[in-house]
């Protein structure tokens, strides 16, 4: 595969144009990353605030952070970019720690460290990587949390960028890269566009079409301000492939000269040891005195490539050297190869005569070794051995010693009869000699103890495939009983007797599961059973659900809250935000600690839609909001002496204020223009045991009041007109909101099981949603709000803003 004409490429804008380098990225080794021996380091930076002097500092902290990677070569490379990214936040940290606190510098980074073809990855949020690899693209972190504005200040965001906290924990990564993999480093700014256009020039391993791309999206979106560099990694040498293959080969053929016999394996180590450099004489271009090179004259003298002028008779000096430099030679080659003993096959030794006579010394080149057969047929004496003398100290320990003492002055005498009281066992020598006999030889030892590991193998075997047969079995009988409960349930009519049937089917399913026997059946069985479950209950479920975003949480006692006005969709949790037209980002309109009019917004307890502008309530004022001036206007309001704090719902209506109390038990009505006035029992005192389990409230000239069993009550000028009660399967025990528009027939309420149910006025179950397996949950709702001409569902939960898309309602017949 040929290499890449451009495996590094970087991106900088600056004022929407592109420049050259960027002090935000810093590369070292790139160009041939993931290829053997090569060590590359890619770190960019992501600086929190436009300070005049980050393009300064960034190239420093880059700097500092390749050099501390340096120090640590020797170490793992986890801990050493570990410990490397720790020590420059560190240092950046006692930096700001001398700055005023506005004007303190804080940074994103996401470096790369790669020792061969392993690259490790250190991230600390906010920053984003990209890497290809076998056409799939792994982002880090998911782009969709670059959906929503992030607060100016470091402090009170999720991330904790380097220079916040003395002490930091970067998120680590590791893969393998291969060729053609891609990795791509950008900065914030292009993270929150890249979602909006396809990624697949991400997956076609050309850094510069992935750097052509962002600059398209800087054009196309007027990013002012961005930094990117795009990685490829390219083939490996085929040399060192062919080394390791070479390498391979010779570990193999040493590994299985262990098996060959004794006397072949002593042969080719003469062999080897005795092997010379030849030389091919086809390729001489003149001749010995015994052959003649190839196309030249055997007439023509050969050629003497040594001046006769420069050539002299060498030195006694010169001998002594080359005759000391030839011993050490001898000295080393023993000392380093431990066989130098015994690789000579004769020793050549001086006699008393004078004459040298050559020592055959076949005992030494055995020396020190040993042959597999020796080593596994010693091991099985050894064994052997141990087991008889086990057995005699058994069999002997408790017996009794009887007849006369053993005479000790015998001095081994044969004739003479000692009485021997150990155990005798019968005499099968006549036995033995009528067998026929196997020569004993290392041949036979290999294949007694290949028997023996034949038959432990088989045994082995037998009693696993015995078992796995019985689980088996057991597995079928488990399936068999978890289907036949299933479609007991389909066939039911009645759904609580479908429910019990499929509680049933779901407990002989867990069982089999237990087994581990084959999975794929399990999950196909479950899948059934959601099915069948949904089928008796009348579920239906929703493919077409879309994370927004995710969403500050709400503080501990605060109800968040959904709401339209004037077509616009209103987000309460922490503060007050919309979300743009777009559905790309949450615009913050009022939080807590806001200086209004000179005064400081309090805890907030809940935002509703006023007289055609949103208003919220922090316990001490209402806060309205004039859309044109895009101000807010505080307004005290009149209390009994202490702020609010038990307010579950609070709704507008013609510009009156209504709060939902369930600890009093009460409506709370404020008029729009006596707000510093004292609030107005609206019920009278009446129906406070159905207000006091009140969960949410919705006004259009009517109140209607959802409580956690699933009513909906339903109140006229003060008083409990009717009460609509929602008979649902499985019964509702936990409702947490409703949601309902003038003019339309159903209303919407959703429940702690992850559920949406489409009712009636009366409380009649028109449909029940939930969402598909595949798609993401509807977990742990907070609150809704439908469009229920548009079939638009905007559901909150507790990390998250969905948009479901809702079936239309059933035709009536």
């Amino acid at each position: 595969m040929p290499q890449l004409q451009h495996p590094l490429v970087t991106l900088s804008i600056e004022n929407g144009m592109r420049t050259g380098d960027t002090p935000f990225v810093r590369t070292a080794g790139c160009e041939q990353i993931g290829a053997p021996g090569v060590n590359s380091f890619f770190a960019i930076l992501e600086p929190m605030s436009l300070h005049p002097e980050i393009a300064d500092l960034a190239p420093l902290i880059l700097e500092r952070l390749e050099q501390e990677l340096a120090t640590r070569q020797k170490v793992t490379a986890t801990a050493a970019i570990s410990a490397s990214v720790e020590a420059v936040n560190a240092e950046l940290y006692f930096y700001n720690q001398g700055r005023e606190e506005d004007d303190r510098l804080y940074f994103g980074l996401t470096c790369g460290l790669t020792r061969e073809d392993d690259l490790y990855i250190a991230q600390v949020l906010p920053s984003q990587i990209l890497i290809s690899q076998d056409g799939a693209l792994h982002v880090f972190p998911e782009l969709d949390s670059w959906h929503w504005s992030r607060r100016s200040e470091p402090e009170m965001s999720l991330e904790q960028p380097l220079g916040i906290h003395e002490e930091i924990e970067p998120d680590l990564y590791h893969t393998r890269i291969e060729p053609r993999d891609l990795i791509v480093l950008c900065s914030g700014s292009l993270a929150r566009v890249i979602q909006r256009e396809p990624q697949d020039v991400f997956v076609q391993s050309d850094a510069s079409a992935a750097i052509t791309h962002l600059q398209e999206l800087t054009e196309a979106y007027n990013v002012d301000n961005a930094s990117s560099v795009a990685i490829a990694v390219g083939s490996p040498p085929k040399q060192t492939r062919r080394r390791s293959d070479l390498a391979f080969l010779r570990m193999v053929a040493s590994a299985a000269g262990s098996f060959l016999p004794e006397d072949t394996a002593q042969r080719l180590r003469r062999r080897s040891a005795s092997t010379t450099a030849e030389v091919d004489r086809e390729t001489l271009t003149g001749h010995t005195n015994n052959y003649r090179g190839k196309g030249v004259d055997g007439k023509q003298p050969s050629v003497d490539t040594i001046q006769h002028g420069d050539w002299s008779m060498p030195s006694a000096d010169h001998n002594a050297t080359a005759y000391n430099s030839s011993q050490d030679e001898a000295e080393d080659y023993e000392y380093w190869n431990p066989q130098g003993q015994w690789d000579a096959e004769a020793v050549r030794s001086h006699d008393e005569s004078g004459d040298y006579q050559t020592v055959e010394n076949e005992g030494q080149t055995r020396e020190g070794k040993r042959t597999l057969i020796e080593i596994v047929a010693g091991a099985v004496l050894a064994l052997v051995a141990a087991i008889i003398g086990i057995w005699q100290l058994a069999v002997n320990r408790d017996r009794s010693m009887e007849g006369p003492r053993e005479d000790e002055s015998t001095f081994g005498l044969p004739r003479l009869q000692r009485y021997d009281n150990s155990m005798q066992g019968p005499d099968f020598t006549g036995v033995r000699r009528r067998l026929p006999r196997a020569p004993i030889n290392k041949y036979a030892g290999f294949v007694s103890v290949g028997l023996v590991f034949a038959l432990a193998a088989g045994l082995i075997y037998s009693i696993s495939s015995s078992r796995d047969r019985e689980r088996t079995e057991e597995f079928e009988a488990l399936m068999n009983q978890s289907v036949a409960a299933r479609e007991n349930a389909v066939q039911a009519s009645d759904p609580a007797a479908a429910q019990s049937f499929l509680q049933a089917s779901e407990a002989r399913l867990e069982e089999a599961a237990a087994l581990g026997v084959d999975d794929e059946v399990i999950l196909t069985e479950q899948a059934a059973i959601v099915e069948a479950r949904d089928a008796s209950l009348g579920i239906e479920r929703i493919g077409n659900v879309q994370v927004l975003g995710g969403v500050p949480p709400a503080p501990e006692g605060v109800s968040p809250n959904l709401f339209f006005g004037n077509g616009q969709l209103y987000v309460f949790t922490d503060g007050l935000y919309q979300l743009d037209p777009d559905q790309s980002r949450l615009m913050r309109l009022i939080s807590p600690g806001d200086e209004i009019n000179g005064q400081t917004v309090g805890d907030l307890q809940g935002a509703a839609w006023g007289q055609g502008s949103p208003m919220v309530m922090d316990g001490r004022n209402v806060y309205t909001y004039d859309s044109t001036s895009m101000t807010w206007t505080p307004h005290e309001l009149g209390s009994f002496g202490s702020e609010y704090s038990d307010i579950t719902a609070i709704s507008g209506y013609i510009g009156n204020l209504y709060l939902l109390s369930p600890q009093a038990g009460q409506i709370l009505r404020y008029h729009g223009d006596q707000f510093d006035a004292l609030p107005e029992d609206w019920t009278g005192g009446s129906a406070a045991e159905e207000l006091a389990a009140g969960v949410d409230m919705m006004i259009d000239g009517r109140i209607y009041v959802l409580t956690a069993d699933g009513r909906i009550h339903d109140f006229y000028r003060g008083a409990l007109d009717e009460t609509a009660v929602i008979e649902a399967a499985p019964e509702i025990d936990n409702a947490v909101a409703f949601s309902y528009q003038p003019d339309r027939s159903h209303l919407y309420v959703a429940d702690a099981h992850d559920r949406i149910l489409r009712v009636t006025r009366e409380g009649q179950v028109v449909q029940q949603f939930m969402s598909e397996a595949d798609a993401p949950p509807m977990e742990n709702i907070q609150h809704i709000a439908v469009d229920d001409a548009l079939g638009s569902a905007y559901v909150l939960t507790d990390t998250a803003l969905l948009q479901v898309r809702l079936p239309g309602p059933p035709r009536e017949d």
